[in-house]
């Protein structure tokens, strides 16, 4: 289930955000900027939904915010604006919300909103991992985009060494552990460990087509301890054993 944090110091207002959504997401509540930035750094969100006007900051300035740290930049961000002003919309989009609803508004078009909002950041990441997979130059180069290329290239980086941990991955990435697993989960749907591993099966499979190399060399080369669990995890990325997948090429 999809968590969503709803942020609004007003508890009538958060009744009326969170009631039709209770049944299909799990809520969390922040009434400030600095709630929301806490409850950011300790779980997976999903989604955000906020009043342009908060205590002791706006929503279009904590948006901005969000949108510019690479830990944060993939959630969406929804903002609610009370005024239908030219000024308020222009606020809304150079902050970078990925869209607003007029308030008062009905609750099962906010539910409809958020439903479309995150079938398409699926689809989205889905086209971003793909072209991370094939190494196809994005038209233009997001921050989720540029994040998962530099966990590809460290990892690449340190491919031969198979005690190269998520903690170091982590800390050339500049974040912390759970930041980081939060973001990858986020972006290409499976953990750190399985981006990873995804990166160093590609990689044997690139190693074996140019270099011929065989599959137990091959295996220790790209930091796997064990024959075994190499072919475990190219199963899981190609669907087949090593052996067969090069036997129908």
């Amino acid at each position: 289930m999809d968590y969503i944090l709803v942020i609004e110091s007003r508890p009538e207002v958060r009744i009326q955000i969170s009631g039709p959504l209770r049944n299909h997401f799990k809520v969390n509540y922040a009434s400030t900027g600095e709630e929301a930035m806490s409850v950011l750094n300790k779980r997976k969100i999903d989604l955000i939904v906020s009043n342009g006007t908060l205590a002791e900051t706006d929503g279009f300035r904590l948006c901005r915010r969000l949108k510019s740290q690479v830990e944060t930049s993939h959630i969406p961000f929804l903002i609610l604006l009370e005024s239908s002003s030219p000024e308020s919309l222009m606020a809304a989009f150079n902050a970078g919300s990925d869209t607003y609803l007029f308030t008062p508004f009905d609750g099962q078009v906010l539910l409809m909103q958020i439903k479309s909002l995150l079938i398409q950041r699926k689809k989205l990441y889905e086209d971003i991992s793909q072209k991370i997979i094939v190494q196809k130059k994005a038209e233009v180069e997001s921050l989720d985009h540029y994040f998962l290329k530099r966990v590809k290239a460290i990892v690449e980086l340190n491919i031969s060494d198979e005690n190269f941990t998520m903690e170091k991955l982590a800390k050339n990435m500049m974040i912390s552990r759970s930041q980081l697993h939060r973001k990858i989960k986020s972006i290409s749907g499976g953990t750190t460990t399985e981006f990873v591993n995804w990166v160093r099966v590609t990689k044997a499979v690139e190693l074996i087509s140019t270099e011929k190399c065989f599959f137990n060399e091959v295996a220790y080369r790209i930091g796997f301890s064990s024959q075994s669990y190499f072919t475990k995890c190219f199963k899981k990325v190609y669907t087949v054993t090593p052996k067969n997948y090069f036997s129908l090429k």
